[in-house]
């Protein structure tokens, strides 16, 4: 019985080691063009799309508002969507104008939603952080009779 575990765990190393092609298909992790994030971001392939995403990064600010672009433009739903995502990550003066206009012009209900509600918090968090110290109403005054916490 021992010969034979032996025998399968030396035919199966062997056949691990020794056949041609790939057991389990990774996706490629090499630099993309701008192109080629294009089209794995345009395709079917899960893992390609977020390989793609991390290939964002390192192309241009100049390069990554156009591809971004050229996908709001061209690409389907869910392309836009990763492309609105995307966009959040650069300065706001680059995005905040390809995503209004998108809230307001997209064909799809769900782009337009995303990119609206992406704008509309952008505001929220800037009409907060932009209100002066000064502006804030000043804690009341304890009485003067009133005991202090430290008396007590």
């Amino acid at each position: 019985m021992r010969i034979l575990q032996v025998a399968l765990v030396g035919v199966f190393g062997f056949l691990l080691l020794a056949c041609p092609g790939r057991i389990v298909e990774y996706p490629e992790h090499n630099e993309l063009s701008k192109q080629g994030i294009k089209a794995a971001l345009t395709g079917d392939d899960f893992r390609k799309k977020t390989a793609a995403r991390e290939q964002i990064g390192k192309l241009s600010a100049a390069e990554q508002v156009e591809l971004l672009k050229e996908l709001l433009a061209e690409g389907d739903a869910p392309t836009r969507m990763i492309a609105i995502a995307e966009l959040m990550k650069l300065p706001e003066d680059t995005w905040r104008p390809l995503l209004t206009d998108v809230a307001a012009n997209d064909a799809d209900d769900e782009v337009r939603e995303l990119a609206g509600m992406a704008v509309e918090v952008d505001d929220v968090e800037n009409d907060e952080e932009s209100v002066p110290p000064d502006a804030l109403p000043e804690a009341p005054e304890a009485p003067a009779d009133a005991p202090s916490e430290a008396t007590e």
